[in-house]
């Protein structure tokens, strides 16, 4: 029986032919196709195996792919916010007073600093 990694080398030594032929196809017997289509049956099979319980593994690892992803995410948006313009500066602060400084100095009058303590509320 063929292995997954097997199939794969496979599907990628079809591409790979198509390339050097200079087609943007599959051969005629469709080749790359039927690869593919073994490829998704035994990953699917994989999946149903025990009881769902590697679909399990792959949601949970999923979740904290995104998770991840998120978190990341957050501390850009962040960052991108401290560089903004304070869009009400106080206390004689020049139009140009970033929310970064505003919300340090403990200034803050608008919600910039709610957006910016999401770390103490996670």
């Amino acid at each position: 029986m063929t292995d997954i990694a097997e199939l794969v080398d496979r599907y990628w030594q079809l591409a790979y032919a198509e390339g050097r032929g200079n087609r943007q196809h599959d051969n005629e017997a469709g080749d790359a196709q039927q690869c593919r289509h073994e490829i998704d049956r035994r990953l699917k099979h994989l999946l149903d195996v025990g009881g769902g319980a590697i679909g399990l593994l792959e949601r949970a690892i999923f979740a904290e792919a995104r998770a991840d992803a998120s978190e990341k995410r957050c501390e850009e948006l962040e960052a991108a916010l401290r560089d903004q313009f304070c869009p009400r500066p106080c206390n004689g602060r020049p139009d140009q007073f970033g929310v970064g400084d505003c919300v340090d100095a403990g200034e803050c009058g608008c919600s910039a600093a709610l957006a910016l303590s999401t770390k103490e509320r996670r």
